[in-house]
C-alpha cells in the first residue's frame, strides 16, 4: 500500500494489551500536524519507514527519552507525509514500560520537543 501511494512513512493505531482499548482514542482524529505541538500523536512500535529515509533522519542520541517524539517532530517539520492507519495493527503493553516507569524524565524530554516546535 505504501508503494502504491508513494509514501515512505506509516504508523497505525494500537490495542492496549490489558484493556484492548484502541489508542490513540479521539485524538487520532485531530490532524497530526496540529496535535504534535501537544503530544506525540504516534505509537512508536507501529512506525514503518523506508530505510533510506531512516538513514537520513536517524534517532537523536541526545534524547535518552522521547526519542520517537523527537524523530516524529522532525518528520513533521520537514513536511514528510505520514500515513496514519486507522485500524489498530499493534498491541502495546503499557504496563511497566519506559513511559510509565520514567514519567518525569519522559516529560522533561517531551517538553524539549515541544519547545523545538515553537515558532515552527
Amino acid at each position: 500500500m505504501m508503494k502504491q501511494l508513494n509514501l515512505n512513512i506509516s504508523t497505525s493505531r494500537a490495542f492496549e494489551l490489558d484493556t484492548k482499548k484502541e489508542i490513540p482514542g479521539l485524538s487520532f482524529y485531530i490532524p497530526y500536524k496540529y496535535l504534535i505541538y501537544l503530544k506525540n500523536p504516534f505509537i512508536h512500535g507501529t512506525l514503518v519507514i523506508e530505510s533510506s529515509l531512516m538513514k537520513r533522519y536517524l534517532y537523536n542520541e541526545e534524547f535518552i527519552f522521547a526519542q520517537d517524539y523527537e524523530l516524529f517532530s522532525r518528520f513533521v517539520k520537514n513536511k514528510e507525509v505520514i500515513l496514519n492507519i486507522k485500524k489498530p495493527l499493534y498491541i502495546l503493553n503499557t504496563k511497566n514500560n519506559i513511559s510509565n516507569n520514567f514519567k518525569i524524565e519522559q516529560k522533561e524530554f517531551s517538553d524539549k520537543v515541544k519547545k523545538s516546535l515553537r515558532g515552527f
